[in-house]
């Protein structure tokens, strides 16, 4: 189980490493590679919940059921990072608290609507 959980660990530092990458190298990731880089970085800490209470639940959840709530997490955290990207552009409460808007495309970060323009 430690293994499980080092591994993930390792996933937040990929993921936050190729955000960084892109962004200074100005190489620009294609949409799967930037789906990837967002599980790593948004899914790891609830996708570990996940997996901790698979383990303590063995006897009630099966491996396939953990599997299935595994790739929804994974999901709810890809569509959460891109939302949050979106409401950084269009929300005028974020650029008030931000100080501007799109605040993301002013870094250059590589984000799903840049890939796509």
């Amino acid at each position: 189980m430690i293994k499980i959980y080092h591994y993930e660990m390792m996933n937040i530092h990929f993921g936050q490493n190729w955000d960084i990458h892109w962004h200074n190298s100005k190489k620009m990731p294609t949409e799967e590679q930037y789906i990837q880089m967002v599980i790593n970085k948004t899914s790891v800490l609830p996708r570990m919940c996940i997996r901790l209470i698979s383990e303590i639940m063995c006897d009630q959840i099966s491996e396939l059921q953990s599997n299935r709530m595994v790739s929804y997490i994974e999901t709810l955290g890809a569509a959460f990072q891109i939302q949050d990207d979106l409401i950084a552009v269009v929300s005028d409460d974020y650029a008030i608290e931000r100080g501007l808007i799109g605040e993301d495309i002013h870094e250059g970060k590589k984000t799903l609507m840049v890939l796509n323009s």
